[in-house]
């Protein structure tokens, strides 16, 4: 989790690697609302049509998020894990990060 000290953009970015054939769902959240979703089964339909994509195994798990947020003092950022879990390794498989883009005035 980050918190701002100044009125600022953002980039953040993120990796999640999941395990093979186990499916995963991630939010990221500024100040606790959700403003992108990473589904690791792919695109889904809101339960209009049957999903498809329950059915079928997901040999690649992997989620990435890339968004740019306007942040002001006291914003947080995060990244939920809703279902599912990530692979634990040496190597850097689940990445986090975030950069000054500008200040706003």
């Amino acid at each position: 989790m980050r918190r701002m000290s100044i009125t600022q953009t953002q980039f953040f970015s993120a990796t999640l690697t999941g395990h093979k054939n186990v499916k995963f769902e991630a939010v990221l959240s500024k100040s606790n609302y959700g403003v992108a979703r990473g589904d690791s089964a792919g695109y889904q339909s809101e339960g209009l049509e049957k999903p498809m994509a329950e059915a079928r195994h997901t040999p690649g798990v992997l989620a990435v998020f890339n968004i740019i947020l306007p942040m002001k003092a006291g914003d947080t950022v995060c990244i939920d894990l809703v279902t599912g879990k990530l692979v634990h390794s040496s190597e850097p498989l689940t990445i986090f990060s975030g950069m000054l883009l500008y200040e706003t005035v």
